[in-house]
């Protein structure tokens, strides 16, 4: 269209059709574009800012097909008007930052060439990422219309991007029935492997059909497969429709007394499925018991030497040496009645930590004598812990704990009177770290806490003997907070907690030097140091 002819006259009534015609919703604040060129993505938004301008007549001012007439001529407001127009809905499309470097440009058709040399240069890193989202696109997850829209969607972008001419050798119709089969061909590639039926029937066409041809039998299978799925009938489970809780209410177990199930479906006697869900109270005492489970404290060595005694037991009917040695952090085995998990994640946590799985028959202890004597040692010495330290059942932990480490640092008859300790390592065990259980001591204040006028020791219990550390588990008396601690000096004939024990002597020293700075304080202080006979101090190397 030429600036000479087309151009009304400003006193002219102006055609609709024209496109000098400003309609009473043509404001400079519209946005024609959603997303905003920020610079990336420069083909996207001149798509975009094409189809926006071109649905109102204005892409001849956008690609300079209107040039601007001269100054004094009497059109020049016309045309002026509608170009500020366009300017205005092009700065809105922009990002801040590029609108600062196009505003002074006065055509739209010159910030257009403006924008093109500066972020148009080359589209080859643009075709090449393109081009891996088309290698790496596949269904997975999705239904087919999903992954055909988003296949689609790339491939509209690639076209756009690559401009791709038209031949005027008369090769266009090849070109596009090449570009047609491999967008086919990559459709079936990244089809799951549900649809390799109907994939294969395709690939078997001669010729290949159109894309969208492949896509409607695409469908159709996908709905037949829909369609037969929701039409099978189950007929047991229609049957058991019938009266739901009926026929379950009319069941009683006699052995377990619940309802729902009779004695010969009875879990407790055949056993739990290795689906079985336990309740919330049976998940709290499964994660009580393996708490401390955390690690298997045998080297390889040691692991031989307990599978060598470990056959010395099946050829011998005797006791077995290696269960009458007692881990502190590994468990024992079940008496099927599946108290720490279903059986697979038992089975499990016992292989990882290389312990031998043996089950009895369920209310069967006699099966089981072994172990049952032992768990009867154990409980019989943590109950004698837990009676004369006259601490709350809710250390029952620490009494276990504290009679796993004494049994097994004690000589038995059946290993020739040597400790479990010493047969497994070779060398009798160090008993001059054992004390009272649940006796007074006093703890050495932190040098980080401490200053002159805090106390330099707190009164505390004796708690346990922490695995894998140098040190002590005790309890502070007043806060009851539990802290572990090398540098403690223990009153081995004081119980604080047990109200019937009688002390030898009539109370602890009010303060005590512990640590080697209160020594030296100490020695020079004119104040006598007061250090009960029966008290002991223990500091580990």
């Amino acid at each position: 269209m030429s600036s000479s002819s087309s151009i009304p006259s400003q006193s002219s009534n102006i055609n609709i059709t024209s496109p000098y015609y400003l309609g009473s919703s043509d404001n400079p604040g519209q946005i024609l574009v959603t997303t905003v060129f920020n610079g990336i993505g420069f083909s996207a938004w001149k798509r975009s800012m094409s189809i926006s301008l071109s649905a109102k007549n204005k892409l001849s001012f956008f690609d300079g097909t209107i040039t601007a007439p001269l100054v004094n001529s009497p059109t020049y407001y016309g045309w002026h008007r509608v170009n500020s127009m366009v300017i205005s809905w092009i700065l809105n499309s922009l990002h801040k930052n590029i609108v600062e470097s196009v505003l002074f440009v006065p055509t739209s058709h010159e910030i257009w060439q403006e924008l093109k040399q500066e972020c148009d240069q080359s589209n080859n890193a643009l075709i090449y990422q393109i081009q891996q989202q088309i290698y790496s696109v596949a269904q997975n997850s999705n239904d087919f219309s999903t992954y055909f829209i988003k296949l689609t969607k790339i491939w509209d972008e690639l076209h756009v991007v690559q401009d791709i001419s038209s031949c005027t050798c008369g090769s266009d119709a090849k070109i596009e029935k090449f570009l047609e089969e491999q967008r086919l061909i990559k459709l079936l590639v990244g089809l799951n492997e549900s649809y390799k039926i109907i994939r294969g029937q395709i690939l078997m066409m001669q010729p290949l059909p159109s894309l969208f041809t492949a896509y409607s039998l695409i469908i159709q299978e996908e709905h037949q497969r829909t369609i037969t799925t929701s039409s099978f009938v189950n007929t047991e489970a229609i049957a058991m429709h019938v009266s739901p809780n009926s026929i379950k209410k009319t069941l009683t177990c006699t052995h377990c007394k619940k309802t729902g199930h009779s004695k010969s479906q009875c879990y407790r006697l055949v056993g739990f499925p290795s689906n079985f869900k336990f309740t919330k109270a049976k998940k709290e005492e499964s994660k009580s018991n393996v708490h401390n489970a955390t690690s298997f404290p045998f080297n390889s060595e040691q692991y031989q030497q307990l599978l060598q005694l470990l056959n010395n037991n099946t050829s011998q009917p005797s006791t077995s040496h290696v269960n009458a040695f007692i881990t502190d952090n590994a468990m024992n085995p079940e008496d099927n009645a599946f108290e720490l998990g279903s059986s697979t994640e038992g089975v499990a946590y016992f292989h990882s930590k290389g312990i031998i799985h043996q089950k009895s028959t369920p209310y069967t202890p006699q099966q089981n004598g072994i172990l049952e004597r032992k768990h009867k040692h154990i409980l019989e010495t943590a109950r004698a812990l837990y009676f004369h330290s006259g601490l709350g059942i809710a250390y029952w932990g620490e009494c276990v704990k504290t009679a796993v480490h004494l049994i097994n640092r004690i000589p038995l008859k059946v290993l020739h009177n040597k400790s479990p300790f010493e047969v497994l390592h070779n060398k009798p065990p160090n008993l001059q770290h054992l004390k009272a259980f649940g006796c007074l001591c006093h703890v050495s204040t932190s040098l980080q806490v401490k200053d002159k006028f805090m106390p330099r020791s707190t009164s505390c219990i004796f708690m346990r003997y922490p695995y894998g550390q140098k040190a002590y588990k005790v309890m502070d008396l007043t806060t009851k907070q539990i802290t572990i601690s090398r540098n403690v000096k223990f009153f081995q004939n004081i119980f604080p907690l047990n109200s019937s024990s009688i002390p030898l002597s009539s109370s602890p020293p009010a303060y005590l030097p512990i640590s080697s700075v209160d020594s030296q304080f100490s020695e020079t202080s004119s104040t006598p140091v007061h250090i009960s006979s029966d008290s002991q101090s223990s500091t580990f190397p």
